[in-house]
């Protein structure tokens, strides 16, 4: 029971991302999730913190070779604040996330 809930979970983290465009898909993920009574405020947090991350690399034009480095910084850290997220949600260690990810 506990592994379907991680799977859901990761599921809905996956749609999140691949649906961060979109505020009603967002919204609709985060009362999902909060359903689950996996998220906590400090999830949400993380899940805000991601978004702006990824509409701010949306926002750098790849052409821009000054902003490569910019790019690369959010890249990292949108991958830490996802990397808690998961550890929040599975339970995991955070050397295990780090190991998988």
């Amino acid at each position: 029971m506990l592994e379907h809930a991680e799977l859901t979970n990761e599921k809905l983290l996956s749609n999140f991302l691949s649906n961060r465009n979109n505020p009603a898909v967002r919204a609709c993920i985060f009362r999902r999730v909060a359903e689950n009574s996996k998220i906590v405020e400090s999830d949400y947090h993380l899940l805000q913190a991601i978004t702006e991350k990824l509409e701010k690399m949306e926002e750098i034009d790849s052409d821009m070779i000054e902003e490569s480095a910019t790019y690369k910084k959010l890249c990292r850290e949108c991958l830490e604040l996802q990397g808690q997220l998961l550890q929040r949600m599975t339970g995991e260690s955070p050397q295990s996330v780090g190991q998988t990810a």
